[in-house]
C-alpha cells in the first residue's frame, strides 16, 4: 500500500485520499468516509494547481445540486478546521455541499451526525446511500477532469456495511479513479459482511493481489538497506545471515524488519575486510529461545524501559488503536505510574520507543501499534488474570457518561468472566441503538 501511495505521489496533479476501518473503535455508519473525504478536500486546498478546477466544479455542482432530496439534518462545527472545510466546499460546490455534510458523520464534527428525524426506514437509507454515491461521484468525476484521484481504504474488513455499499457504487460510477483496498484474509471477515466484501473483490476491472512471504532476495535487500548507514563499506550480505532471518521470520516482513533492527545492536555483526561481505563473526545469528514470530517482538519488548512497558501493556488490551487519555485513566485506576498529562505521556512513549512499536495518527490523542502482531505479542505476554482485569477496567470506563460507546464496551465486556446479566443488558441496548440507526447488518 505504501509503495503504491509513494509511487502515485510522484505523478503530477494527483490527489491521494486515505480512509481506514477500525476494529471495535469506530463502526458507525459511513465512518470510513469521514476520514476519506476530509483527506480529499484537505489535499485540494493544499495544492494550488487545483485552483483552476474551481470554476468548472462550481458550474457542475450547480447543475447537480438537486441530486439529493429532503431537508438536510443540522450539523454543528466545533473547531476552526471544520469551518474551513465547510467554507471551502461551500465555495467550490454551493448548495449541494449541505447534503454531503448531512450524511457523512464526523466530516465536520466530532459527533456522529447522520440520521435526521425524517429518515426512519430501511428503504430510505438505501435510497440515501445511492443519492450520496451520486453526489460524491459527480464531484469526483468533475475533479478527475484536471487531475488523477486515488482512493485508499485500509483495513477494509473493518468497514461498516453502508461504507462497503457506497464504495461499491462509487467503483461503478467512477471508472477513471484508482481504488486501492487493503484487507485481512477472507477467513477473518465478519460473517454478515462477507458478501459485501466479495462483491467489491469480484467487481469488473478489479485485480486481487495476495501478498506472500518475503524471499531470500527480499530479505537480503532489507538487510542492505537497514545496515548501510552503520556499515557503509560492505558490498554484499552473507547468505548465512539471510538464511537465519528467513528461518526465524518465515518471510514475515514485520518480523524480518525487527530482526534487521536487532542486527544493528549485535556486536558480532561486521564487515569481512577481505571479501567486503557483511558477516556474523560467530557464524550464526542468535536464535530466540521461544519459537514463532512473536518471540522476536517479545525479545525487543523485554529490552524496553519498564515505564514504557507499563503503558504498552495497557494499550495492547485496548487494541491496535488506542486513546492515550483512556490508557492513562486505566494506569491511574491501577495505581501505576503515569505522566501528569496525556501530552507528556505521548512524548514519553515516542522518546523511549526505539523499536518504533508505536505510530501517531491525525488525532493527537489516538496512537496505534505499527503492526497488529506487535499489539498481539504484547497482549499475549500478559498473565490471563491481568488481561481480564484490564478489560474490565476498560468496560467500566466506556459505560460511564451520557453517550455509551457500545462497540468498545462490548469488545471488552465479553472478555470478562461472569457478569452475564450486565452483558445481556448491554448487548440488548447496543442492538436497539444499531437498529434505531438502521444499521441492520450490524444490529
Amino acid at each position: 500500500m505504501h509503495y503504491c501511495i509513494n509511487a502515485m505521489k510522484t505523478v503530477p496533479n494527483t490527489l491521494i485520499c486515505v480512509g481506514f476501518g477500525q476494529e471495535h473503535q469506530h463502526n458507525t455508519m459511513l465512518f470510513i468516509y469521514s476520514r476519506l473525504l476530509s483527506d480529499l478536500f484537505n489535499n485540494i486546498k493544499k495544492n494550488q494547481s487545483f485552483v483552476k478546477l474551481t470554476t468548472s466544479a462550481i458550474k457542475s455542482a450547480r447543475r447537480d445540486s438537486s441530486v439529493t432530496s429532503g431537508r438536510p439534518s443540522s450539523i454543528h462545527t466545533r473547531n476552526s478546521q471544520a469551518a474551513e472545510h465547510r467554507d471551502f466546499i461551500s465555495t467550490m460546490f454551493p448548495r449541494a455541499y449541505q447534503d454531503l455534510l448531512s450524511y457523512v458523520p464526523g466530516l465536520f464534527s466530532k459527533r456522529d451526525v447522520f440520521i435526521s428525524g425524517s429518515i426512519n426506514n430501511i428503504s430510505q437509507v438505501s435510497d440515501l446511500v445511492s443519492k450520496l454515491s451520486n453526489l460524491i461521484s459527480k464531484i469526483l468525476n468533475e475533479l478527475n477532469r484536471g487531475c488523477r484521484i486515488m482512493f485508499v481504504l485500509d483495513d477494509l474488513q473493518w468497514s461498516d456495511s453502508y461504507s462497503l455499499d457506497l464504495t461499491y457504487q462509487l467503483m461503478q460510477r467512477c471508472p477513471h479513479i484508482f481504488f486501492l483496498f487493503v484487507s485481512r484474509p477472507e477467513e477473518e471477515y465478519k460473517e454478515s459482511l462477507k458478501n459485501d466484501l466479495r462483491k467489491i473483490a469480484e467487481s469488473e476491472n478489479t485485480e486481487s493481489l495476495f501478498l506472500g512471504p518475503l524471499d531470500a532476495a527480499g530479505i537480503s535487500e532489507m538487510v542492505e538497506n537497514g545496515l548501510r548507514g552503520k556499515y557503509p563499506t560492505f558490498k554484499s550480505v552473507d547468505p548465512v545471515i539471510v538464511t537465519d532471518i528467513m528461518e526465524q521470520s518465515q518471510g514475515n516482513a514485520l518480523i524480518a524488519s525487527s530482526l534487521v533492527v536487532m542486527l544493528k545492536e549485535d556486536s558480532n555483526i561486521g564487515v569481512d575486510m577481505t571479501s567486503g561481505m557483511l558477516v556474523c563473526r560467530t557464524g550464526k545469528m542468535a536464535k530466540n529461545a521461544t519459537a514463532g514470530s512473536l518471540a522476536v517482538i517479545l525479545a525487543q519488548f523485554d529490552k524496553q524501559p519498564s515505564e514504557l512497558k507499563n503503558i504498552l501493556r495497557i494499550a495492547s488490551v485496548a487494541g491496535q488503536y488506542f486513546n492515550i487519555n483512556e490508557v492513562r485513566s486505566i494506569l491511574i485506576h491501577r495505581k501505576e505510574a503515569a505522566a501528569s498529562t496525556a501530552e507528556e505521556m505521548v512524548q514519553l512513549l515516542l522518546s523511549l520507543d526505539k523499536y518504533k512499536f508505536i505510530k501517531t495518527t491525525d488525532d493527537p490523542a489516538i496512537l496505534m501499534f505499527s503492526h497488529f502482531l506487535i499489539q498481539q505479542g504484547i497482549y499475549t505476554s500478559l498473565v490471563p488474570a491481568t488481561r481480564i482485569e484490564i478489560h474490565g477496567a476498560f468496560a467500566d470506563l466506556y459505560e460511564v457518561g451520557d453517550e455509551v460507546e457500545y462497540s468498545r464496551l462490548i469488545f471488552h465486556l465479553l472478555k470478562v468472566e461472569g457478569q452475564n446479566e450486565r452483558k445481556q443488558r448491554v448487548l440488548y441496548a447496543a442492538f436497539l441503538e444499531s437498529a434505531s440507526a438502521l444499521r441492520v447488518k450490524e444490529s
